[in-house]
């Protein structure tokens, strides 16, 4: 049996934009500082990105498991469109 890999909407949307925030960090540590602890820094990005693995996976893929919004015959969460911040009903300024 296979695991399912970032088939959660929140996972999908979010995990990879926080991977490619910590490579741009380790870049330009890098670049920064050419002769700096490489290793460490290397490290500290490594340790970043199993945290954020670990947390996606426990909080939002297990919970799309459990669920049932992720099965082999729907591999993707393709629930309600996720809604970013709550729409405020427009106002009307004329008198």
């Amino acid at each position: 049996a296979r695991l399912p890999h970032r088939r959660a909407r929140t996972s999908v949307r979010y995990l990879p934009r926080l991977l490619v925030t910590y490579l741009a960090a380790l870049h330009a540590y890098l670049f920064k500082h050419p002769f700096g602890f490489k290793y460490v820094a290397l490290l500290a990005c490594v340790a970043a990105i199993g945290h954020a693995l670990l947390f996606f996976w426990n909080r939002y893929e297990l919970q799309a498991l459990r669920t049932a919004a992720v099965t082999a015959a729907r591999p993707r969460d393709t629930g309600p469109p996720l809604d970013e911040s709550p729409r405020r009903p427009s106002r009307s300024y004329s008198r």
